[in-house]
C-alpha cells in the first residue's frame, strides 16, 4: 500500500505494519465499490483488529493516547 511505502520512506519502523496494511487495502475498494468485497464477522473481527494495531502504532509514534 502506498501509503505505508511512503511512511517507511520516512521511518522504518513502519515496515512492521507492512503485512497489516496489505491485509486492510481490499477493504478500501469495498468502501467505493460495495460487491467486491464480501466480508463475514470473523474477517470483519481480523480487519478491526489490524486497523487496531495500526492506529496504536501511529498513535505512540506521534506521541498520544489515542484510547
Amino acid at each position: 500500500p502506498k501509503l505505508c511505502e511512503l511512511c517507511i520512506n520516512i521511518d522504518g519502523d513502519f515496515s512492521k505494519l507492512d503485512a497489516e496494511c496489505k491485509n486492510l487495502n481490499p477493504f478500501g475498494a469495498e468502501i467505493r465499490y460495495p460487491n467486491e468485497l464480501a466480508a463475514d464477522e470473523p474477517v470483519a473481527k481480523a480487519a478491526i483488529e489490524r486497523a487496531q494495531k495500526i492506529y496504536d502504532f501511529c498513535t505512540a509514534k506521534i506521541g498520544i493516547n489515542g484510547n
